[in-house]
């Protein structure tokens, strides 16, 4: 049969054991606390740069519709210009042919009018000379333009942080 010391001294080690498992538990539980602390850190890190990422895809979005609306406008002055470009070469060649017709009129006006009145020719010549003095003095008004273009719609330059609509 067991004493009461006996008892007592297994009570003792029993009483250790479990002190030591406490420890042991007290270790795993501040080491779960730890990993639990850096996980969540590590997480609103993750967010806080997902969210930055997020805020600059939004801007990068914004330069892009105004980059975007930019080659809207250059494409419409470049349809202008194409359209300017075409309608000018038409009417020169139109012109070109009516000036040849003109030219060659009055050469053949010029010969018929100087063998049949020498007098009037030196006349013709004392007007020009007389509208050229004026001319120097009062020059003709000059011809009105013909030439307009259509405007185009123009985003103006970027503003950061707006999403500069038309």
């Amino acid at each position: 049969m067991a004493s009461v010391d006996d008892v007592f001294n297994k009570l003792g080690e029993v009483s250790d054991r479990l002190q030591n498992l406490h420890n042991d538990m007290s270790v795993q539980t501040d080491v779960i606390k730890g990993f639990r602390d850096a996980n969540h850190n590590d997480l609103v890190a993750q967010t806080t740069i997902l969210s930055q990422i997020g805020s600059g895809i939004s801007d990068l979005f914004a330069v892009l519709k105004h980059i975007s609306l930019q080659q809207e406008t250059a494409i419409c002055l470049l349809g202008n210009i194409a359209k300017h470009t075409c309608a000018i070469w038409n009417e020169e060649h139109w012109q070109t042919e009516v000036l040849q017709q003109i030219k060659q009129f009055t050469n053949e006006s010029l010969l018929i009018a100087q063998s049949t009145s020498p007098a009037a020719t030196l006349e013709v010549r004392r007007l020009q000379e007389l509208k050229a003095e004026v001319e120097r003095c009062c020059p003709p008004p000059t011809p009105e333009t013909i030439c307009k273009t259509s405007e185009c719609s123009d985003p103006g330059p970027f503003k950061e942080g707006s999403d500069n609509p038309r």
